[in-house]
């Protein structure tokens, strides 16, 4: 298991990595940070109102290599932001998904990307 005294290295075939280090940047910039996760719009335009990615800040493959405090901290700000997604947007349905769909849980940039 990962542990919280040695954050992983940023990985450069990682979106989040990039995008947590600067090297790109959603378009309304961060929404919410804590001391282990960051919450922002999708980097790609996507036509539904209220699609935000809550990511940790530390290079992690898997969701089971979560700390527990970062795993607990996923849980609040998780219930907190779908909150504030009802209050807001007033949709009939929130999703919470994980996106970790390539080999070794990883999701590489394409080699034609932008990013």
């Amino acid at each position: 298991m990962a542990s919280s005294s040695l954050p992983a290295a940023p990985a450069v075939d990682c979106i989040a990595c990039r995008a947590n280090s600067g090297v790109t940047s959603a378009p309304g910039g961060v929404i919410f940070e804590t001391a282990h996760w960051r919450l922002e719009d999708i980097l790609e335009p996507v036509p539904l109102a209220g699609w935000l990615i809550l990511k940790p800040l530390r290079h992690v493959e898997l969701f089971a290599e979560l700390t527990a405090e970062e795993a607990a901290a996923f849980g609040v700000i998780t219930q907190r932001v779908t909150q504030a997604m009802q209050r807001v947007l007033a949709p009939s349905k929130v999703y919470v998904v994980l996106f970790a769909e390539a080999q070794n849980g990883t999701c590489p940039l394409p080699s034609d990307s932008a990013f």
